[in-house]
């Protein structure tokens, strides 16, 4: 018996076994009140609450019925004086699937002194060095961000970043070319098109391969031929259609990058729908569909001569698309964790769109209040903010995966689409 275990659950060292048994129901209760509100708390500290409470009612002076665990486990059917609201049961015998919380270890201060040597010698080599800050960056990332006390591990190679970075450079001066050769430019346009659905799927297969947890890898088993119509023919219905397949454009995405996981031999599964994607994307749908209609309403009307439609639409139209990519982001993450299922293993996501905002908001205005060296402080708290907003079910069940056999992958598509800024990743 501790008097740590009493502290932990808000009793005095002289508390009785019925407190103990009221204090931990209401600690259960607070808990359900915040999970239907769609904020759950921690779910460790309700477990260490837990081990408490039976250490506590473990130690009591009672006759200990076999077997023992059973019989150190809290009562959770208590009802609490006052209320008619039980805690749920919670004998091992009709027990849920155990949920765990990811942790980032990260602090700002180690990261920001990475950053700052990454950045000098990056600068010295005249880029060179880039290659390796950015396994470094990586590395500690990963390394920091634990599940169930294991950490994951990123092994990319710098030399084979740095290689596909070299590679890279012809299309960046293609690019260049092309605004001065029109004919130039039109072809480049066209390669680039045919050529983005195989740097995605390069892209994702790097990162998948490298990236481990408990010693497997992680393996992505996308194709290009199935790349071609998601990226080129969904992506043109998002355009025909004015933006508003946009959600069914997402979720395609979304459905191919999970289907196409694996950890070991376990391949992942996805279950969203695309009324999912329209449902929780509506309210950006509606803004948007009454800018078009005012726009049109403004072409039909003729209202709109002399810029005063040019001035009344576009601060509408500046403060949707500021708010569109977050909005994306959250629901994105949110659908996509929430119906991912990878053998046994389940996720539940529960970001939130104000939560998400005032982090990004307050990480752009700090970073340039100090000239960018609050950068690294923003990626630790974006990190974080992550990893307390997702839930692990049955964690546990990732141990029974097998390792896969694997190849090498090159790092020419991850390189080019980081650094034709496409913004994809696992």
């Amino acid at each position: 018996m501790s008097d740590r275990d009493f502290a932990l659950l808000g009793l005095r060292p002289d508390a009785s076994l019925e407190e103990v048994r009221i204090a931990y129901a209401r600690a259960v209760n607070r808990y359900r009140r915040h999970l239907a509100r769609g904020n759950p708390l921690p779910i460790e500290k309700l477990e260490a609450m837990r081990q408490a409470s039976r250490r506590l009612l473990g130690a009591a002076d009672l006759p200990p019925p076999a077997p023992r665990p059973k019989a150190m486990l809290p009562p959770l059917d208590v009802t609490l004086p006052g209320t008619n609201q039980a805690a749920p049961p919670s004998s091992p015998d009709a027990a849920q699937p155990p949920v765990s919380q990811p942790e980032f270890r990260g602090q700002g201060t180690e990261y920001f002194r990475i950053w700052l040597v990454n950045l000098l010698l990056t600068l010295l080599t005249l880029g060179l060095y880039s290659a390796w800050a950015k396994v470094r960056r990586e590395q500690y990332f990963h390394r920091h961000l634990l599940l169930d006390g294991s950490a994951f591990d990123y092994h990319g190679q710098p030399r084979t970043i740095l290689r596909g970075r070299l590679l890279l450079l012809p299309l960046l001066l293609l690019s260049n070319l092309g605004e001065a050769f029109p004919l130039l430019q039109v072809l480049g346009t066209l390669a680039f098109m045919l050529a983005l659905p195989w740097l995605l799927v390069q892209s994702l297969r790097f990162r998948a391969h490298n990236l481990s947890y408990r010693g497997l890898r992680f393996a992505f088993a996308g194709t290009y031929r199935e790349a071609v119509p998601l990226y080129l023919g969904h992506g043109l219905l998002v355009g025909l259609s004015l933006g508003f397949y946009l959600p069914a454009f997402l979720r395609q995405q979304k459905a191919f990058v999970a289907r196409n996981l694996r950890y070991g031999r376990i391949d992942a599964q996805f279950n969203a729908t695309v009324r999912d994607f329209y449902l929780a994307l509506r309210l950006p749908l509606l803004l948007w569909g009454g800018l078009v209609l005012l726009a049109l309403l403004i072409a039909l009307t003729g209202i709109g001569e002399g810029g005063l439609a040019a001035a009344l639409l576009a601060p509408l139209a500046t403060l949707l698309f500021l708010l569109l990519r977050p909005w994306l982001q959250v629901v994105g993450s949110n659908l996509f964790w929430t119906h991912l299922q990878l053998g046994e293993t389940r996720f539940v996501s529960h970001q939130t769109l104000p939560g998400f905002l005032k982090l990004s908001l307050g990480n752009s205005l700090l970073t340039l209040l100090t000239l960018g060296l609050y950068w690294p402080y923003a990626r630790i708290r974006l990190a974080r903010y992550r990893a307390e907003h997702l839930q692990v079910i049955n964690a546990a069940a990732l141990a029974t995966a097998t390792a896969a056999a694997g190849q090498d992958v090159a790092a020419f598509g991850s390189e080019a689409a980081e650094g034709l800024d496409l913004g994809i990743g696992l």
